[in-house]
Parts: structure tokens; sequence; C-alpha cells
């Protein structure tokens, strides 16, 4: 029987790194899983949607970026941002999916792109 391993919330380790390099660089982004209400000016939204375990300890997690501004300018620029910050990763692995206009529902400006990332797992403690 193979050892139980547990791997990293990925969600939770983009939206870390996301809110660091954009307060390192100055800029004033909201970075969650979720879009607060109201919604702030510029926000990302971290979303897991796939991706699956390759082997006994490696994981290979797919991430949706969603970036809302109030411009489709602002937000093209945003997710291109985010986009850059996200290639700098230690666990990122490739592009799913580039930078598209996909206004949300409501017909707010939103830009988004997809990663997958490569996640080494730890042992279950008791």
């Amino acid at each position: 029987m193979n050892e139980a391993v547990v791997f990293p919330n990925i969600e939770a380790v983009c939206v870390h790194f996301l809110e660091s390099a954009f307060t390192a660089r100055g800029e004033s982004v909201s970075v969650a899983t979720r879009v607060p209400n109201p919604r702030a000016g510029l926000t990302v939204k971290v979303v897991r949607y796939g991706g699956g375990r390759i082997n006994v300890g490696m994981d290979a997690p797919q991430v949706r970026f969603e970036c809302w501004a109030d411009s489709d300018y602002e937000a093209a620029e945003l997710a291109r941002k985010t986009r850059a910050l996200v290639g700098t990763m230690e666990e990122f692995g490739s592009e799913v999916g580039q930078v598209v206009n996909f206004p949300d529902s409501s017909g707010l400006p939103r830009y988004q792109f997809a990663a997958q990332f490569f996640t080494a797992g730890e042992a279950l403690e008791d």
C-alpha cells in the first residue's frame, strides 16, 4: 500500500504569491478565490478548475486567473501582468489557455488565462 500524500492548496499558493508580487510592485490589486462585493477596482480571482495527480507524489493542478477592471484595456493589462508574474512561480509548468477577453455575465470587463502547475506532495500526518 502506498503512503497517503497531501498536496499544497494551489489556490492559496497562487493568491499569496500574487498578493506579495503586486504589493512589491506598489500595485493595489485584490487577489482571492472569490470576487469581493463590492468588487475592487482591480481584481484577480484564482480558481483551480482541473488537473490531477501524475503519480503518488506529484500533482498537476490547472488554475484559471480571472482579471477584472473598470475598462477592457485595464482588465487586459491586469491579465498581462498577472500572466507575467505567474510565469515566474516555482510551481509554474505551462500555459493551458492564453489571455482572452471573457466579459462576466453582467458585461463587466474581464480577461482570463489558465496555467498548469506541478506540486510535490507530503506524507499525510496522523
